[in-house]
């Protein structure tokens, strides 16, 4: 009786170090002369769940995730229970996947958000989310009760009326997802935004914005933009209804204050004045800017002046880096294309005139190495006087031998038809290569930004009164007209 005492001793203590933390395994100190542990597991209200008769000293529940009770007693050789221990309590986790025993949450705009999620498998490391196509609902409070319970709060001004899908996250894992599970009832909310009110410098060309705000939905479109320009939000990211930030590229913006439009399909857009403002750290920065941009500018003049003539420099003058301009687009794509018209229509008829006269000499061979009868009249005796006929009303046709030859000079006099219309071609096409090149070279040399940067260049019409005579009233001068630069 002693030596069963002193082992069930040892036995309490196992069970009590077991049973003060959460558990997966229920085990206890083995008894020299059990045969078998009868083990019994019931719930907090006491009713039994489970009573099994086992050899090891420990056991695997297959249990849900929850708080229980559970006692051990000791099985003789006759199969008879010697003593029963006291009932210990122990928490359990379990390896079963997490439920919801409510098919739906209803929450009203008009209240606190507090709610309660009632549930089997619950766990402290489980992430809530309530997401729909119009956004995540922002979470303000969100405690673990116990494994059937977890007490929420959601943000209820910030949230859209609509039915939400919840999901259970585990480790950046989805293992439960109820479609339409959380229901806000209430009035339709509008998205506002809080005023960033804080200065960005230009010259860090990128900003990460954090913003909060209410009834922010995924579907917004976004836009910040003030009288002369506009920044490109590259990156948005709705954390939730209440959250988002912003990725601002502002590297080709002006600088002044902007405002922000939030717009939808079925909703009236929303306008935030003075959003944000853009400056200059000092003077300094802002000269240093201002030539970065000329010189990045360049390349778009470039490209623009390569695609259509004159383009580029009509660019340029509409951002304000040079004045008077404009009118270079109509000269130059005129000009180009004119010539390259012209060029190419002179070029074809060349080419058309020299197929027909390739068929014209193959003629001129044929009669050439025809037979050619004798037509001309034989020779008078000497000293005999002939009298010429009158000749005939139609005079007779050429013979042939002389058509050949007449044949081949007209053929020779097209030939160098040809040929001129062909140096023609050739003429106004390189022209119009020459104005294509010249507005390259334009749009390079002539911009601000260029390493060989020309300064006041430009057109010039001038006329000088040399000299005059009051006695005869004539007086002479000299008119001049050019293209001016300066370096």
């Amino acid at each position: 009786m002693k030596f069963l005492l002193f082992c069930l001793i040892g036995f309490f203590l196992t069970i009590g170090l077991s049973a003060q933390k959460t558990v997966k395994i229920l085990n206890w100190s083995k008894v020299g002369t059990a045969t078998a542990y009868q083990l019994e597991i019931s719930n907090l209200k006491g009713e039994v769940l489970k009573e099994e008769r086992i050899k090891e000293n420990s056991y695997i529940p297959d249990l849900d995730s929850g708080d229980y009770y559970f006692r051990v007693a000791v099985v003789n050789s006759r199969g008879n229970i010697a003593a029963w221990t006291d009932k210990v309590r122990f928490r359990f986790k379990s390896e079963k996947p997490p439920i919801l025993t409510e098919t739906q949450l209803i929450i009203k705009k008009d209240s606190s958000g507090e709610a309660l999620l009632f549930g089997k498998n619950l766990s402290e490391d489980l992430n809530i989310v309530f997401e729909s196509e119009k956004g995540r609902i922002p979470i303000e409070q969100f405690r673990f009760i116990d494994f059937n319970t977890y007490a929420l709060k959601i943000n209820v001004d910030s949230s859209i009326p609509g039915e939400y899908n919840i999901k259970l996250i585990n480790e950046d894992k989805e293992i439960l997802n109820i479609a339409k599970y959380l229901s806000i009832t209430g009035t339709k909310c509008k998205p506002e935004l809080e005023r960033s009110k804080q200065t960005y410098y230009i010259e860090d060309s990128r900003s990460q914005i954090i913003i909060k705000g209410k009834c922010l939905r995924k579907d917004l479109r976004m836009k910040i933009f003030s009288d002369t320009s506009r920044i490109i939000p590259e990156i948005v990211t709705y954390e939730d209804q209440a959250n988002l930030s912003i990725a601002l590229n502002y590297e080709d913006s002006e600088e002044g204050k902007y405002q922000l439009s939030l717009e939808s399909e079925d909703m009236e857009t929303v306008i935030i004045e003075d959003f944000i403002t853009l400056s200059f750290r000092d003077a300094a920065n802002k000269e240093k800017y201002i030539i970065k941009q000329k010189e990045k500018d360049l390349y778009s003049v470039l490209w623009r002046s390569a695609l259509v003539p004159g383009y580029g420099q009509f660019y340029r003058t509409e951002q304000g880096y040079t004045k008077n301009e404009s009118w270079k687009l109509l000269a130059y794509s005129g000009l180009f294309l004119s010539g390259l018209v012209y060029g190419t229509q002179i070029n074809s008829k060349a080419s058309k005139d020299y197929n027909n006269l390739l068929n014209e000499e193959t003629m001129e061979i044929f009669f050439i190495i025809a037979p050619v009868p004798n037509t001309l009249p034989a020779q008078a005796s000497p000293g005999i006087r002939q009298i010429s006929p009158p000749p005939p009303a139609n005079p007779p046709p050429l013979p042939i031998r002389e058509y050949a030859l007449l044949l081949y000079m007209q053929t020779q006099q097209k030939k160098a038809d040809v040929q001129n219309q062909r140096n023609t071609a050739k003429a106004v096409l390189g022209l119009s290569l020459g104005i294509y090149l010249w507005n390259l070279s334009d749009a390079y040399l002539f911009h601000p930004g260029s390493s060989f940067s020309f300064k006041d260049s430009a057109f010039f019409m001038n006329y000088e009164n040399e000299s005059y005579s009051p006695a005869n009233f004539k007086s002479k001068g000299q008119f001049s007209l050019g293209y001016q630069i300066k370096f």
